[in-house]
């Protein structure tokens, strides 16, 4: 290790606690891919005799464990992801309940650029622009796993969970950004430079890359003046007090709890240094803003390994 990785090892650890994860053999990352492409914690287990909870190394819940609350979906964060998993979940008729660890409301997305990557979205189409399916999934996994792809490969070197976690991607973003325009929630617009040119994607030289421009989005204010991560986050927080979502702010989650079926059920939390417990009836949902896997490499290996939480 060359002393700037030593230096950024060290931190990484001062900041976050963690030291960072030595990037593993490729056998290795393929090895521990039995979680998949699972978006829920709580979702059936792809490896039969390990649940997603007990992979985590969760606890059991208690006998006769007494709970302040309960609710079908609990999530956890209020950054884009985390806002997004509950206004669809509120959609699907579930009860929702919302919690931040910080005093406001956005995570770390409050403090973004706010820029969403959705490929073939509806902007995107209405502008001519095309965005060829094949190309931009060889063009995602390039750049998600490099060490993987193979261009000529059924599955582009990736194994069948990844390969249908980025296709997913690919197939179902921008409807996820057109239902919430439809709702009303989320108004959104190209990013561009100051100089009014549409900003280039992240690679845009790549051959895989056949849709240079148009994959980036930004949410557009009420001056129709495109916004960073505040404005998405007035807009999204917005749709979750309407669509009656609970939010608890300074309430930080301390540890995941299972149930006799080894599924993650309930969760102690503590605000305002007292302590309980939420209980949750059907799933539960943490999310992760992208923010935090630029700035600690040992989260991106956890992602990248299936080790995902």
């Amino acid at each position: 290790m060359d002393k700037g990785e030593g230096s950024k090892s060290q931190t990484e650890t001062a900041v976050t606690g963690v030291p960072p994860l030595e990037e593993p053999p490729l056998e290795s990352i393929q090895r521990r891919r039995f979680l998949g492409a699972s978006a829920s914690l709580a979702s059936a287990a792809l490896v039969p005799a390990l649940s997603p909870g007990l992979a985590l190394g969760a606890e059991r819940v208690s006998a006769g464990q007494q709970w302040d609350q309960q609710t079908d979906l609990l999530v956890v964060g209020t950054g884009a992801a985390g806002s997004c998993a509950a206004l669809f979940g509120r959609r699907a008729g579930a009860s929702v309940l919302l919690i931040e660890k910080a005093g406001y409301y956005g995570g770390t997305t409050q403090k973004s650029q706010g820029a969403y990557w959705i490929p073939n979205n509806a902007l995107m189409r209405e502008r001519g622009l095309e965005d060829p399916r094949d190309d931009a999934l060889r063009y995602m996994a390039r750049l998600s796993f490099p060490q993987l792809y193979q261009a000529d490969h059924p599955t582009l070197g990736l194994d069948e969970a990844d390969f249908n976690l980025i296709a997913t991607f690919y197939d179902h973003a921008a409807r996820v950004v057109d239902d919430l325009a439809a709702a009303g929630v989320l108004r959104s617009t190209f990013f561009r430079g100051l100089d009014g040119t549409d900003f280039p994607d992240y690679y845009a030289h790549l051959p895989e890359n056949r849709a240079p421009i148009g994959r980036i989005l930004l949410p557009l204010d009420e001056q129709n003046r495109p916004g960073m991560g505040a404005e998405l986050i007035r807009q999204l927080h917005t749709g979750v007090v309407d669509a009656g979502v609970q939010v608890k702010l300074s309430c930080r989650a301390e540890r995941l709890l299972l149930d006799e079926l080894g599924e993650v059920s309930a969760m102690p939390y503590c605000k305002n240094r007292k302590r309980g417990g939420f209980r949750q009836r059907r799933v539960y949902s943490q999310s992760t803003n992208a923010a935090q896997f630029s700035a600690r490499p040992g989260l991106r290996w956890l992602h990248r390994s299936g080790r995902r939480g």
